[in-house]
């Protein structure tokens, strides 16, 4: 039986983590908003700088107990992180929309494998179920078509491997979630990503791509997009991020890594809500299906009572 209390931080991790997915499915308007005044690159600049200050302020009474062992998991998580992002905008360049998509949701079976390595212990069936169903439901969304022949190209790859480091960064983080404080974790982290995305600004708009650099560095300070930035690294960054962090402390983080993605299906709701995106078989379909994954996680160690 599990106790009462045990079943309250468990339905509460839930609560976090779904409060996580619509937060970060239904941002993508505030990004696009966003990048009308600042490039990609200086918006994610400005923003994990301002989450680090966030942090700093809000963990002010604890930084001393920052120590070696929070920089010597938070700082390669941090990078792992940061670099996928990276290697996103610049496979998108070389991949179509739809494998790009796809392939970011292979971290759920790289979280999946990781685990298992790590901690030897053998993945439920369930786990393997909802990855798989996860993997169809992702494949589906995203519109790839076999048909059509998805070859490997030098842009899949990126973005394969783009997911990987996602992956890495979901499983590491749920090993260890248990062993930090997870705003101090997420600090460590956060910070590490701002020095990496000031070097990633100013090497995107110095390399070139058909005689244009990758991503420019373009920006224009007005109150409400700033006030928009400010918005994405306190809530949609920060709280965030300790929130799935605090949440997997308590739930399996193969768990986490299925549900996470359903973001993409609440952002594909709310596009075709407000009229940028239109309802097809491969939203209705593909959406369903990954809704099932995260759904049919939820009963991750949950024991049935038995027939008599």
């Amino acid at each position: 039986m599990v106790s009462s209390n045990s079943a309250r931080q468990k339905i509460a991790a839930y609560a976090m983590l779904w409060s996580v997915v619509f937060v970060w499915g239904s941002s993508p308007p505030i990004y696009n908003y966003t990048y009308k005044f600042f490039s990609p690159t200086v918006m994610q600049f400005m923003v994990f700088v301002i989450s680090a200050i966030a942090l700093v302020i809000f963990n002010f009474k604890h930084l001393k107990e920052l120590n070696k062992s929070y920089l010597a998991v938070a700082i390669p998580t941090g990078v792992c992180n940061t670099l996928a992002s990276l290697l996103q905008k610049i496979g998108l360049l070389y991949t179509t929309p739809a494998n790009y998509a796809f392939l970011e949701n292979l971290s759920c079976v790289v979280v999946l494998f990781i685990l298992w390595g790590v901690t030897r212990k053998k993945p439920s069936k369930l786990n393997v179920l909802t990855t798989i169903l996860c993997i169809i439901g992702a494949f589906i969304l995203s519109g790839v078509k076999i048909s059509a022949g998805m070859t490997i190209s030098k842009g899949d790859a990126l973005c394969a491997l783009s997911g990987l480091l996602y992956g890495v960064n979901i499983a590491v983080t749920g090993i260890n979630s248990k062993k930090f404080r997870p705003s101090l974790y997420i600090l460590v982290q956060l910070s590490t990503s701002a020095v990496i995305s000031f070097f990633n600004m100013l090497i995107l708009n110095s390399l070139k791509f058909n005689g244009e650099p990758i991503v420019a560095i373009k920006y224009k300070f007005m109150l409400l997009p700033i006030l928009a930035v400010v918005f994405s690294a306190v809530v949609v960054n920060v709280l965030c991020w300790i929130l799935r962090t605090k949440a997997m402390q308590s739930i399996n983080t193969v768990v986490v890594s299925v549900i996470s993605p359903t973001s993409a299906i609440v952002t594909a709701v709310i596009s075709v809500i407000i009229g940028t995106d239109r309802l097809t078989s491969n939203l209705l379909i593909g959406g369903t299906i990954g809704f099932l994954a995260a759904i049919l996680s939820a009963f991750d160690g949950v024991k049935l009572p038995k027939c008599k």
